[in-house]
């Protein structure tokens, strides 16, 4: 049997690289030769301008192939980080040249990582051969990820929700689970409205009243634990909130399901 044709990459360069807050909204080519530009987008939409004009909600993760007909338009206000690699035709070919794209959860494994490599670059002279490396496997194993996908990959709505399952007795609120699954406040709130119909916050708190009055229900906790147990430090807010869902006190809740057996 034939050996399967050997790919060689030729040392991987990065020519350059810039971080900046985008002040008005900024559109990015793709460069010439075999070069692949690489963009991390965060806190600004990003929209593929390739005739269908897609819009994506950051974090936005693009590897832009040499000479491709996409243009990437960043919203103002966005930060982005952006690093320009060449390894040669080797790697240009094993990359393909379709434009990849990776968005919210998608994006949140390759992104602590592209910022330190990023960062690496930018403080070293001396390593930056080694970070053009880091930066290439980082490449070839994303795209691995997208040939290969886990079925064992969970929405970003699923893990989400079993995050606040998990944690119900934290007071993290929104912004903090969405910096935990690795993407921003609106890209959260827009999933969970689509799948839900609820925002990320009222889920929170639909969520952690629900457990509560469940604990109620079936007793064997202390009465002043149950807030607390729920992310509800403080009783009375604890009592407004359970009263706007229920429609009655956490007391009067226990009362009327004791009566009922």
């Amino acid at each position: 049997m034939a050996s399967p044709p050997v790919v060689r990459i030729g040392l991987p360069v990065i020519s350059d690289g810039h971080q900046w807050r985008v002040l008005a909204a900024a559109v990015v080519e793709p460069l010439a030769g075999d070069g692949l530009r690489i963009l991390l987008v965060e806190d600004g939409a990003v929209t593929v301008l390739d005739g269908g004009n897609r819009r994506l909600d950051p974090p936005v993760l693009v590897v832009l192939p040499a000479a491709h007909r996409a243009r990437i338009r960043i919203a103002r206000g966005a930060f982005c980080y952006r690093l320009d690699l060449d390894g040669g035709p080797g790697l240009a070919r094993m990359l393909g040249s379709d434009l990849r794209l990776w968005q919210g959860g998608a994006a949140a494994p390759w992104r602590t990582e592209l910022i330190a490599i990023a960062q690496r670059w930018w403080r070293s002279l001396v390593d930056r051969q080694r970070v053009a490396v880091h930066l290439t496997d980082l490449l070839l194993r994303a795209q691995s990820a997208i040939l290969a996908p886990d079925p064992a990959a969970q929405s970003l709505e699923s893990r989400f929700q079993a995050l606040v399952r998990d944690h119900l007795g934290s007071e993290e609120r929104a912004p903090e689970l969405a910096r935990r699954l690795g993407v921003s406040r609106i890209t959260l709130d827009r999933a969970l409205v689509r799948s839900t119909g609820r925002t990320a916050a009222a889920w929170i708190r639909a969520e952690r009243l629900r457990a509560a009055a469940e604990m109620l229900r079936h007793g064997g906790r202390p009465f002043a634990n149950v807030g607390p147990s729920c992310g509800f430090a403080d009783p009375d807010s604890f009592a407004r909130a359970f009263r706007r869902q229920y429609g009655c006190t956490p007391r009067q809740w226990v009362v009327q399901h004791a009566r009922h057996g």
